[in-house]
């Protein structure tokens, strides 16, 4: 997902920043180098980290399929991913197109999946999953190992 989008160290947060003067007071000031060290952690996590991640009961019915999930939007009911199955073992989850972001004067930040990262959540995992995105949507297909279509658990991280 693109909230918030990749943060550029140098065009987004200013770094290089260089000292006016001495930090006088380390307690209640902070130098130069060690914003630009944060900064570039700041920067560099942004590009790793997962945007929304959700826990999926395939057994569960519509509308309660989501057993639990957080974004980094919130994880409020408001924002919460809706998963519907289309057929046996097809799963499509929607996140809202846009959101608020978390911001003191918050702003309306699309929500578009980018990368997905996959999982079955127990040892019963005897089979296999699948997913694409696109725009807000992910679809995701699990199958026993053979191939033949089975609603399965699974776990869903977008990126």
């Amino acid at each position: 997902m693109t909230l918030p989008t990749n943060i550029d160290a140098e065009g987004d947060l200013g770094v290089p920043k260089a000292d006016y003067a001495p930090t006088a007071d380390p307690t209640k000031e902070i130098s130069a180098a060690e914003y630009n060290r944060m900064a570039i952690s700041l920067s560099m996590v942004t590009y790793t980290a997962p945007r929304a991640w959700v826990v999926v009961s395939a057994a569960a019915s519509a509308g309660t399929m989501v057993r639990t999930h957080s974004a980094m939007w919130g994880d409020t009911t408001a924002v919460k991913p809706t998963v519907t199955a289309t057929s046996t073992g097809v799963f499509a989850i929607t996140w809202p197109a846009s959101v608020q972001d978390l911001h003191p004067v918050a702003s309306s930040q699309s929500t578009t999946a980018t990368n997905l990262r996959m999982t079955m959540p127990s040892l019963r995992a005897v089979g296999q999953i699948f997913a694409t995105c696109a725009a807000n949507v992910a679809t995701v297909t699990t199958t026993l190992t053979g191939g033949t279509a089975a609603s399965l658990d699974f776990n869903l991280a977008v990126y």
